[in-house]
């Protein structure tokens, strides 16, 4: 009777907790590009230099590809400064969600960024997802629900 009870709970319980990791390893994907922008803004600040951001494989160790491979920080030199790996079960997708997002961002040594930009971190599966907006002053912001994640 018990065991009965416990799988009926589990049954109905599942599916939601599903989503909310979705939603969690979006939300921690989102606060790992948010410390690679901050990061960034302020070597390049530092440094008087620039500093961008792009997508890039661990394989190829170049920015090239999707931030859903991972992404890097490099140098005004091609050099890296950071390496962030892909997160399971997350899409990166520009903010009309017409798109997997794969472009670079780059901060001057003034922090001025090179763009306005949004990447949407989309849970593979729907549900709550979360995205970072960088404004071209070069300051970013994280955002619940912002922008249409594709079905």
């Amino acid at each position: 009777m018990v065991l009965a009870i416990f799988a009926t709970l589990l049954t109905v319980g599942a599916p939601s907790f599903a989503g909310k990791v979705g939603e969690w390893r979006s939300r921690a994907q989102a606060l790992r590009l948010l410390s690679a922008i901050n990061l960034a803004r302020s070597r390049a600040i530092g440094h008087d230099s620039t500093v961008t951001l792009c997508p890039g494989h661990p394989a190829t160790k170049s920015c090239s590809g999707l931030y859903s491979d991972g992404f890097y920080l490099t140098d005004g030199v091609g050099g890296v400064v950071q390496h962030y790996p892909p997160r399971q079960q997350i899409a990166v997708w520009n903010s009309a969600g017409t798109r997997e997002e794969g472009r670079s961002l780059s901060w001057r040594g003034d922090g001025w960024g090179s763009r306005n930009m949004s990447w949407l971190f989309c849970p593979l599966g729907g549900g709550t997802h979360w995205a970072v907006v960088v404004n071209r002053l070069g300051r970013p912001r994280v955002v619940q629900d912002w922008g249409v994640c594709p079905p």
